[in-house]
């Protein structure tokens, strides 16, 4: 059975806290129901086109609803090492499970996906150190677990690094009610 109750203002009977008892939520449209999130510090290097797996990047959210967006958030330490007279550019996308893409922030040239880069002349060594952030909403429909991760990719020569010498990551899911 369903119910409504109308009221003006909700007080607490003590004290001035009110409590929700575990698993039960209030919910309007646009607020946060919970936040999940990974900072990782493992170091990944990656010398192919091919998109891969940041190692750390991985994060599980269990939507209270069905109907709730997923904002994702990264702030992702990198930086693109190339030598000679080569240009590198890399970029990274964010999957929801083992293939469903659901960033959309890859820019292309023609070439290639990219987002940051940097390029070398004459045989010198030149890095670009950056810090890569982006964000995105996801409509996954489901209340079962659902897991996101971060992949990245290298264009022509170089590598791209994820916290190289010690730098940090973080990968960020929030749950936003319809």
């Amino acid at each position: 059975m369903t119910g409504q109750i109308n009221v003006n203002k909700i007080a607490a009977r003590t004290g001035t806290a009110i409590t929700i008892e575990s698993g039960h939520v209030i919910t309007q449209p646009g607020s946060v129901i919970q936040v999940v999130h990974v900072l990782f510090t493992d170091n990944t290097s990656i010398s192919s086109s091919t998109f891969t797996d940041v190692t750390g990047a991985t994060l599980t959210i269990t939507p209270k609803f069905a109907s709730s967006k997923i904002y994702l958030e990264t702030d992702l330490g990198v930086y693109v090492a190339v030598s000679g007279s080569n240009y590198a550019y890399g970029g990274s996308k964010v999957l929801r499970g083992s293939s469903t893409e659901v960033s959309c922030t890859n820019m292309t040239d023609g070439n290639g996906p990219y987002t940051y880069g940097a390029s070398s002349n004459g045989g010198t060594y030149t890095q670009l150190d950056a810090r890569h952030r982006y964000s995105v909403f996801d409509s996954p429909n489901t209340t079962s677990a659902t897991t996101y991760k971060v992949q990245g990719a290298r264009y022509a020569a170089g590598t791209i690094h994820y916290n190289a010498g010690g730098g940090t990551s973080r990968l960020i899911a929030m749950e936003i009610a319809q």
